[in-house]
């Protein structure tokens, strides 16, 4: 009985969204069909003795009707289509045009400063890296080393006692 009244809500909330985004109604009928389910098989397990439409009634009363849980969706909606709407450019179409465009696109600059911080942190660990091991090898044959290794590595990401999940 409870699984029909269950279905008959999600087909409510499916009518009442038509008109809203394919992922957005796919969103909120799986949402509303997880919440309903585990609420109904949590007052089952608490109050064994409670009739099932009375179950079913008090967990729509708790999540919404299909109307207000539409109407949440819809203002969900709005707020995060702008971002996620695909932006067509309107500018020119010429090759000199695109091929020098990128030079006013904000995500290109932001890109570049990103390649040039991990081209920085790059070398730094590398010669970071290269130093050590040669120094530490090096030194291993005057038993110098093995310190040297021991207190070296424990500032490099991944390795010695700050790498380590006991350490």
């Amino acid at each position: 009985m409870a699984n029909n009244s269950i279905d008959g809500y999600l087909r409510q909330l499916k009518e009442e969204l038509k008109d809203c985004d394919r992922a957005t109604v796919q969103d909120a009928l799986s949402d509303a069909e997880e919440y309903l389910r585990n609420a109904l098989e949590n007052l089952r397990e608490s109050k064994p003795g409670v009739a099932e439409e009375n179950v079913f009634s008090s967990v729509v009363e708790e999540y919404g009707t299909p109307a207000e849980i539409a109407e949440a969706y819809r203002k969900i909606e709005a707020r995060t289509s702008p971002s996620l709407a695909s932006r067509t450019k309107r500018g020119n179409n010429s090759f000199p045009g695109r091929f020098f465009g990128v030079v006013i696109e904000p995500k290109a600059w932001g890109a570049l400063l990103y390649l040039l911080f991990t081209l920085a942190t790059g070398i730094i660990y590398f010669t970071w890296t290269v130093t050590g091991i040669s120094l530490s090898l090096g030194l291993l044959i005057l038993i110098i080393g093995i310190p040297i290794a021991r207190h070296l590595y424990p500032l490099h990401p991944g390795t010695g006692a700050a790498g380590r999940a006991d350490g």
